[in-house]
């Protein structure tokens, strides 16, 4: 498994903007991870996808959409199964870190 990081650029200068991904699980039929984030360090982000993804490839693709993962009560990432938002083009599991750093749409609550 690797992590990606990627400085989205062209969204207007007033917040740093960036996505982080795994690739490598989808190769073993789990979902790969991605988080769309403002602001956040990315040294944090990359931990959680590491520990995550190590969660994934132990005990399976357990996280049903809606559910957090964290590691403390102010730390609670909303997921959701979507396709990825960078290459190649699979199925992963969306991290949203909540207001204010989330800087993609997750359709929870919308009918797909």
């Amino acid at each position: 498994m690797n992590v990606r990081f990627y400085n989205v650029q062209g969204r207007g200068a007033e917040r740093r903007e960036f996505l982080m991904d795994t690739t490598g699980l989808a190769a073993l039929g789990l979902p790969d991870l991605q988080c769309h984030f403002y602001d956040m360090e990315p040294g944090e982000v990359a931990s959680v996808l590491g520990d995550l993804g190590y969660y994934l490839y132990n005990q399976g693709d357990v996280i049903q959409d809606g559910e957090t993962v964290g590691w403390t009560e102010q730390q609670r990432w909303r997921c959701e199964h979507q396709y990825a938002l960078a290459a190649p083009r699979r199925y992963v599991l969306d991290l949203d870190p909540g207001e204010p750093y989330y800087a993609g749409r997750q359709h929870h609550d919308e009918n797909r």
